[in-house]
């Protein structure tokens, strides 16, 4: 509704952070990092995709679930601690 009497991009520009702000660089820089982390060092099966134009087979080890679970327990146990603030 918000949206409508102002304008998309009026609320845009009041909720969303400078894309310049450090803080928020930091935020997605680390949670860029822990994810890489995860998808390198958590198990899983490996799995062959589908063969490209070019004749590749991408090869990559399927655990999106278990980075999923370890990514929300993490922000759950970093929030009950006062780590960090979620609703920045």
């Amino acid at each position: 509704n918000l949206c409508f009497h102002e304008g998309f991009f009026t609320v845009l520009n009041t909720i969303w952070p400078d894309s310049f702000d450090p803080t928020t660089w930091k935020m997605i820089l680390s949670f860029l990092g822990f994810e890489l982390i995860l998808q390198r060092f958590l198990p899983g099966r490996e799995f062959k995709a589908s063969i490209t134009p070019k004749g590749n087979v991408p090869v990559y080890k399927a655990n999106g679930m278990q980075a999923y679970f370890v990514t929300i327990v993490t922000l759950l146990t970093l929030s009950h601690f006062d780590i960090i603030q979620p609703s920045l």
